[in-house]
């Protein structure tokens, strides 16, 4: 399972059972601190992750705890990906896509608002 954890600033944790079988090599250790102010100290490993052809390389954080897979802030910014979550499912969308609908968005919006006339000047 893959989960996406708001305010989870890393790139990606991965379950310490599936890092060898990955073949994900050890690089050293970190702290994390959690929701609730306690610590929580995490292997860690450099790894590559594909999404469609696009592939990043970034440390994962390898949890003893969990069995899922989160990606994080900085998996989202290093992908230039956005994280659409709806009733309906999930989807990454490309940044530049989501830009431009909010461009098109704000143009249609000013172009069905009535003109209105000019602040008068500062005096």
């Amino acid at each position: 399972m893959l989960l996406w954890i708001r305010g989870f600033p890393d790139f990606c944790q991965c379950p310490l059972s599936k890092a060898f079988p990955l073949g994900l090599v050890l690089t050293g250790t970190t702290t994390t601190i959690l929701a609730d102010g306690s610590q929580s100290f995490k292997l860690t490993a450099l790894g590559k992750v594909v999404v469609g052809e696009q592939t990043e390389v970034g440390l994962i954080l390898l949890n003893t705890g969990s069995s899922d897979i989160l990606i994080g802030m900085e998996f989202l910014k290093i992908f230039h990906k956005t994280l659409l979550i709806s009733s309906e499912g999930f989807v990454l969308i490309e940044n530049e896509l989501i830009a431009e609908i909010v461009r098109n968005a704000k143009e249609k919006e000013k172009a069905s608002s009535p003109d209105q006339p000019p602040p008068p000047p500062a005096k």
